[in-house]
């Protein structure tokens, strides 16, 4: 008789398959947790501790520039020295440091950032202040000198400057990320010409920078510039793989002015080949500028727009957008929209606009109101008409004007009238949130006629209430709502200030 052969099985405990995990997803695991989530996971095993004491990613907060607290830079030197000994290769370095002496904080530098650091850094992420009276200048070879440099992010406020005459090597560099650093056009400019493989720029209040040329970069797929410059120029030429173009101004503009040079054909027709996501914010925006829009940008498929301008007109806009969003400080008269693509549409200011979209309606609305006066009874008949342009809305009012009282000062919102002119509530409001900035007080009754107008006309599936709510309010708003069958309800959430 044959005997049947059997296989032994061994069971394998946790510790072991913590244990036969590779070293690069350890590392992976404790890149993704802060230091001390990822110190703690040296607990779980000797490979998990040999994995933490060999992680490429180094990151030191509270690095600091001055002969009088060493202790902390004494833990960033032994780290980096121990990986220098074991020829462990640091790929991400990030730290955040604070300048009070500049002498010694220019050796801190100089140590941390060694050609030996550099010789395999793919990342390098910097974030500092500087507390002194004079100027602070990295060394010119620190910075942009790294043949592996993937990510360059600086973040240095208060007058940091990287240098006047920068030693250029980082011709990998993928990503450039400088806020509030002090950088001027030549060596910026030097360093776009040198870092050929940039897909991502973002500049966002640089000193220094009145002349942006962005120029020959095959590669750029984004591009972000938030600058203070009044009269600044931003040229961009040969840029044919830039798909999202974020341009920001943070002054007054008195007159029209557009944030790019248009007058050379080929930048026009360079971005108009590309770019499918804009967003421009600070500029006057009038009818000339949709015919730019439409003009430089025709194959548009995200647009953003924020003005603090007054729009007293009715503006067109035509393209084939899918999504469309508007943030008017002061309120907007009236859109006009042909766009046969559009999927999405958001509006935020003052006042409710008149809408019409000539060809399909968007899937999608969402409405963001700032009420400084109150409101009358033909708010919520305009407010229902353009429920019926769109199957699906969100919708947020802030209540912020002095009196506390949502309503006209003479009480001309009639429920009971309102009741009669809207035939029945709509139940395509996915989402209302009200906000209060005001403290309701004793008037929380009035507040309540509120809810029932606005219950009156549409039903929504979900409500968010933000304020200072009383324990009455919120038990007659929930009345209300049941006195007003909304039987779709799912979720309300009443929250006060924090």
């Amino acid at each position: 008789m044959e005997k049947r052969r059997t296989k032994s099985r061994t069971t394998r405990t946790p510790q072991q398959s913590l244990d036969d995990l590779p070293t690069e997803l350890m590392h992976r695991i404790q890149s993704l947790l802060s230091e001390q989530e990822s110190a703690r996971t040296c607990v779980l095993s000797k490979s998990w501790h040999h994995a933490w004491s060999t992680i490429p990613t180094l990151r030191f907060p509270h690095f600091i520039g001055s002969s009088r607290e060493t202790k902390n830079n004494e833990l960033v030197y032994k780290t980096i020295q121990r990986y220098h000994e074991n020829d462990v290769p640091i790929e991400t370095l990030a730290f955040e440091y604070f300048v009070t002496d500049p002498g010694y904080a220019k050796s801190c530098f100089r140590h941390v950032l060694s050609s030996k650091t550099r010789s395999c850094l793919k990342e390098l992420s910097l974030k500092g202040c500087n507390f002194t009276g004079s100027m602070f200048t990295f060394a010119d070879d620190l910075l942009f000198s790294g043949e592996k440099l993937q990510t360059i992010q600086l973040n240095c406020y208060r007058i940091i400057n990287p240098g006047i005459n920068p030693v250029i090597k980082c011709a990998s560099l993928r990503v450039l990320v400088l806020k509030e650093v002090n950088i001027s056009e030549d060596v910026f400019h030097s360093l776009l010409s040198t870092c050929s493989l940039l897909e991502e720029v973002r500049l966002d209040l640089c000193e220094g920078l009145k002349t942006i040329k962005v120029k020959n970069l095959n590669c750029l797929r984004q591009l972000r510039v938030t600058s203070y410059e009044e009269d600044g120029l931003l040229e961009i030429d040969n840029v044919p793989s830039l798909g999202s173009f974020y341009y920001q101004r943070r002054c007054v503009v008195r007159k029209s002015h557009l944030p790019f040079k248009t007058t050379d054909s080929t930048t026009a027709s360079s971005l108009g080949r590309s770019v499918t996501g804009l967003h421009l914010e600070g500029m006057i925006i009038d009818s000339t500028f949709f015919d730019m829009i439409e003009s430089k940008f025709p194959f548009l498929e995200s647009l953003e727009l924020r003005s603090k301008g007054r729009a007293s007109k009715r503006y067109v806009i035509t393209s084939p957008l899918k999504r469309l969003t508007l943030y008017m400080k002061h309120g907007l008269m009236g859109l006009q929209v042909y766009a046969p693509n559009l999927l999405s549409f958001e509006y935020k200011g003052k006042t409710l606009p008149t809408l019409l979209f000539q060809a399909n309606a968007p899937k999608e609305i969402k409405l963001r109101l700032n009420l400084r006066n109150p409101v009358g009874t033909s708010f919520f008949i305009w407010l229902r008409e353009v429920l019926n342009l769109s199957s699906k809305f969100d919708i947020h009012i802030e209540f912020s004007h002095d009196d506390g009282t949502p309503f006209s000062s003479n009480g001309s919102v009639d429920v009971d009238d309102l009741r009669k002119r809207v035939l029945f509530p709509v139940t395509n409001v996915q989402l209302l949130s009200l906000d209060y900035f005001i403290d309701l007080g004793d008037v929380f009754r009035e507040h309540t006629r509120a809810f029932d107008a606005f219950f009156s006309i549409f039903h929504p599936t979900r409500v968010k209430l933000y304020g200072f709510y009383s324990k009455s309010l919120c038990k007659l708003t929930v009345r209300g709502m049941m006195e007003n069958n909304m039987t779709d309800l799912k979720d309300v959430l009443i929250k006060k200030p924090s």
